[in-house]
């Protein structure tokens, strides 16, 4: 049996009761004062007066910081600084891992003047420390204006529905061009996943008494049978997806909805297009999940609501071992006691694993 309802609920309360962050004096770890300073003089017209700071990142070790800057006459301007660094050390997972998630970011960030930059915060400084593993940027602070997507909003369906037409934006774009920073989620990727996410899961295994992880490892052979097809029905060219696709990436206007920001672009390459379908709706309510893959597969002819349907959770499979596996990994030997959030995350990750073979084995 997974996580008891009880637990769930007490893992929801803290979350609730969790303080907020408090600004601490001084710049982030990763930038100096000199850098923020210059940075905002050249932005805002004048050097800050202080400068403090919050940390919004839950497990990185280093990730992204709110930077609050007092400007003269008491201006306030809040900005984001987010220092990626992609070694082994800061983020075991990476160990084994099929592709390199950071150079995405970095070329998407340096889109100019294309349908891309209306989906972008604006980017006010970016430094390539060490090419594909250490990069810094300044963004703008999205949360006044911006709220996350809420995982029950009937806007998640409408996403769903203008999906085609923003990976049409994407592949119209400069990035799409940079083909040596983007990912491929081809059979290549799928093997390596099949290796990768067996090693982890099996290793957690081993230290957890969750019937879903020992369940996942006694129908490997099956499961990895699925991964290993070419996909039901009719597949699609690859197109530029964003790769991690969820809500906390996704930022929508908070006087119309319509209006969408997207940020983490750590993950962007190319695929079919349900592999973003499957990013968003990890997460949805069942009845929502419905009604959003009916609403995409009703912009595109080119596949039948059945194969949409068998493709959706074909790249719902592959989506679910990805998570569990990445998040086995980092957990690592750490006590599961103290990140019963991240517990939960593998149990709800392999939910979907389980519950995509289903679907394909029935078809």
């Amino acid at each position: 049996m997974g996580l008891a309802k009880g637990m769930r609920r007490w893992i929801r309360r803290r979350r609730r009761r969790a303080p907020k962050p408090v600004f601490l004096a001084g710049p982030p770890p990763g930038i100096e004062s000199g850098e923020l300073a210059s940075i905002c003089k050249r932005e805002f017209g004048t050097h800050p007066r202080t400068i403090e700071y919050q940390r919004l990142s839950g497990w990185k070790p280093t990730g992204t910081f709110r930077v609050r800057l007092t400007l003269s006459g008491r201006r306030r301007v809040c900005v984001i600084f987010k220092n990626a660094l992609y070694l082994d050390e800061d983020i075991p997972a990476l160990v084994g891992l099929p592709l390199a998630p950071g150079p995405p970011e970095w070329g998407v960030y340096q889109a100019k003047d294309d349908g891309l930059v209306g989906y972008l915060p604006r980017v006010y400084w970016m430094n390539e420390v060490t090419p594909g593993r250490h990069y810094r940027y300044l963004l703008e602070d999205l949360g006044e204006k911006y709220r996350r997507l809420d995982r029950r909003s009937e806007t998640v369906v409408r996403l769903a529905a203008n999906l085609s037409c923003l990976h049409q934006t994407f592949m119209s774009s400069g990035i799409s061009r940079q083909s040596e920073l983007l990912l491929r989620y081809d059979e290549a990727f799928r093997r390596g996943l099949l290796e990768y996410a067996f090693r982890n899961i099996q290793t957690y295994a081993l230290r957890s008494t969750d019937s879903l992880v020992h369940e996942v490892v006694e129908r490997w052979s099956e499961i990895a049978d699925l991964v290993g097809r070419s996909g039901p029905g009719g597949r699609l060219p690859p197109t530029l997806v964003h790769g991690d696709l969820n809500f906390a990436n996704i930022m929508v206007s908070r006087r119309d909805d319509r209006d969408i920001k997207l940020i983490d672009w750590e993950w962007a390459g190319f695929a079919e297009p349900h592999a973003d379908l499957a990013s968003l709706l990890k997460r949805a309510d069942p009845v929502l999940e419905a009604q959003a893959v009916r609403a995409y597969a009703g912009t595109d002819s080119r596949l039948g609501l059945d194969e949409h349907i068998g493709l959706y959770s074909w790249w719902q499979l592959q989506r679910g071992l990805l998570d569990a596996g990445f998040m086995a990994a980092q957990l690592g030997q750490d006590d599961y006691e103290g990140h019963l959030d991240r517990v939960g995350f593998v149990e709800r990750s392999l939910q979907r694993v389980l519950g995509s073979h289903a679907v394909l084995s029935s078809a």
